[in-house]
């Protein structure tokens, strides 16, 4: 089973407690697109982007700016790495704390589990880039993110082949590629009513408690039915063409 994750707005600052990587190279990333030099040329219409400080905040989607952030930022290409995992900091990641997973468990989410970033494209969670800073839904001047994901469609769907496929992004994400095989969403509930801020933080637990079971195992997805959770309740379960969307209460 392949997991789809979201990113994160907040990010570790790379410092010595992790084990950083040399600057980016984007022909060692996992996927290369259709046109292999789009991501290059989004990545230098960002570094562009930051020159204009009158613009800086919607696109870090922050009014106050710190200084050791936008040097971070602007040094991007040069930057060291780390995996994209380790990189992300949101609920969602606090949540997967991979940190302390164990390592075979580590290696199974580095290469199972695909983020779809906003200016890096779509990663596997062991692609190794650099601290870098973007608002969720904003883009870069000139292009779309569903024209940037599209761009990694095809080879990505080759990929994950017959697989099955577990999705722990956000709907906002869901709108820009959805799978080709079968493939399961859980949407969390909480006093019968839908969760969706804090549903990240539900979405990290989730793959932390799958993780090992159906990552390592290769359980197919409808393992997940029978799956015991800790905090979570299966209430219900809607098929739609190849998407199972599973329904669970919040018990904690």
């Amino acid at each position: 089973m392949i997991a789809l994750f979201n990113p994160s707005e907040g990010k570790n600052f790379l410092h010595y407690k992790f084990n950083l990587y040399p600057p980016l190279a984007l022909e060692s990333l996992s996927f290369a697109g259709a046109n292999k030099s789009l991501r290059a040329q989004i990545i230098a219409i960002y570094l562009e982007s930051l020159k204009d400080k009158k613009t800086l905040g919607q696109l870090f989607g922050t009014k106050r700016i710190d200084e050791s952030m936008l040097t971070m930022c602007q040094n991007l290409c040069t930057s060291p790495t780390i995996e994209a995992l380790r990189l992300y900091d949101g609920v969602a990641y606090q949540a997967l704390d991979i940190e302390n997973q164990e390592k075979h468990i580590q290696n199974l989410l580095f290469e199972y589990v695909i983020v779809f970033s906003n200016l890096f494209g779509v990663l596997k969670g062991g692609d190794k880039i650099p601290f870098y800073r973007l608002k969720q839904g904003t883009f870069v001047n000139g292009y779309e993110l569903k024209d940037y994901y599209a761009n990694f469609e095809h080879e990505l769907d080759s990929w994950i082949g017959k697989e099955e496929v577990l999705d722990l992004r956000a709907e906002f994400y869901q709108k820009f590629y959805m799978p080709k095989t079968y493939h399961y969403i859980p949407r969390f509930y909480k006093n019968g009513k839908k969760m969706s801020h804090y549903a990240k933080l539900y979405r990290g637990h989730f793959l932390r408690q799958v993780a090992s079971e159906f990552l390592l195992s290769g359980n197919k997805g409808w393992g997940l039915l029978d799956f015991e959770f800790e905090h979570f309740e299966l209430i219900g379960v809607e098929k739609k063409d190849q998407a199972f969307i599973l329904k669970y209460t919040i018990t904690e």
